[in-house]
């Protein structure tokens, strides 16, 4: 998902997810994994394709937000 603006650090070079997910990528194809990664504009995005599939978000602001919104468990109860 996209990578949100920190305060402070405004003009600083920074990388982005999707150019993360593309290095992952490549990673992957030159040990010869055959994992999927995927880069997604949106949260509703990422819940088509979850399935049965263990899913790790990991980020600050609205991310956790979105999770506690969706999904129920003991270990969100904070």
């Amino acid at each position: 998902m996209p990578v949100y603006e920190v305060a402070g650090r405004e003009g600083k070079p920074t990388r982005t997810s999707e150019e993360l997910c593309k290095a992952i990528k490549e990673n992957n194809k030159k040990f010869g994994k055959e994992q999927e990664v995927y880069y997604l504009q949106s949260f509703d995005e990422a819940l088509k394709l979850i399935g049965d599939q263990v899913v790790v978000f990991m980020g600050a602001g609205d991310i956790d937000k979105e999770v506690r919104k969706h999904f129920k468990s003991k270990l969100l109860q904070v």
